[in-house]
């Protein structure tokens, strides 16, 4: 049974993140390079300065780190000024005409992210150039598209909003949009892909099915992170929740009901990827 996003509650900010590709050689470590934050009915982008909050968002490591593991910005806004609001669509068009063979294939072969188009305006605000990494919402399909994340055909969302959601992941692109979540929210669905499941697909011994609950729960031994929350089957560790996510999640498994059940199966053999629905309810209604 396909569960549907009742409760979306709008992000006043994501992170957009960066992982280095397959093959570069280094670690699949999720580096949180800049926030993308609602400014009215805009945004703006502003990358992180190397210091303590780049610090306490990443792991501890630093911005050299960062820049060895093969980071240089995004192609679309120069990591010379920390902070865009407009006039970024040149740099984004000569992207989007390097890219659209490429991303016209994985379309074709996925079915997803069918945004193929240039953009027309040439004073274009951030929002509306990372809505590019979506597909215009005036195709046909675009009801498939959003049937994928299980946002409802009469739901009112905005790009950020459906940035967060989908993560907006281009093929053979390391960014993606994570939404931080708002643990103060007692009520609220979300869609999340289970982080590291690649590692953990062979531990459960047997075949995952659709729709069997999940736990969500802290990971306070954790090698890499005493923050950790992970994601178990059968109390067997299957992954986790995006490092980014964990803070939220910490306060709702503190004070509200949290439910989950596994949502999607897809990706390659040597790289599955399992999403999870996941329920966020006050526990005094759950009990009702």
């Amino acid at each position: 049974m396909e569960h549907w996003l009742e409760r979306i509650i709008e992000p006043d900010r994501l992170v957009l993140a960066w992982q280095a590709p397959d093959g570069r050689g280094a670690d699949r470590f999720r580096w949180a390079v800049a926030y993308v934050i609602r400014d009215g009915a805009d945004a703006r982008l502003t990358y992180l300065a190397p210091g303590p909050l780049f610090s306490e968002l990443n792991a501890g490591r630093s911005f050299d780190d960062l820049r060895n593991a093969g980071y240089s910005g995004y192609p679309a806004f120069s990591a010379k000024s920390l902070e865009h609001r407009d006039g970024v669509i040149q740099a984004l068009r000569q992207r989007w005409q390097i890219t659209a063979s490429a991303r016209r294939q994985s379309c074709r072969l996925k079915q997803r992210l069918r945004a193929c188009s240039t953009p027309r305006s040439e004073a274009i605000i951030v929002e509306q150039a990372l809505s590019r990494r979506l597909p215009p919402r005036s195709r046909s399909d675009f009801g498939n598209y959003s049937r994928h994340f299980r946002i409802p055909p009469d739901a009112k969302i905005s790009n950020l909003g459906l940035l967060g959601l989908s993560e907006a992941r281009l093929p053979n692109d390391g960014f993606s949009l994570v939404d931080p979540l708002n643990g103060k929210v007692d009520q609220c669905d979300l869609m999340l892909e289970v982080a590291g499941f690649r590692y953990y697909s062979a531990e459960i011994g047997r075949a995952i099915e659709l729709g069997e609950p999940v736990q969500i729960v802290p990971e306070p031994a954790s090698d890499h992170d005493p923050n950790a929350i992970m994601i178990r089957i059968d109390h067997t560790k299957i992954g986790n929740i995006n490092r980014l996510q964990t803070a939220a999640f910490s306060m709702w498994l503190s004070d509200q009901s949290v439910e989950a059940w596994v949502e999607r199966l897809n990706g390659k053999p040597s790289h599955p990827r399992l999403f999870i629905f996941v329920r966020i309810r006050p526990r005094m209604m759950v009990a009702a």
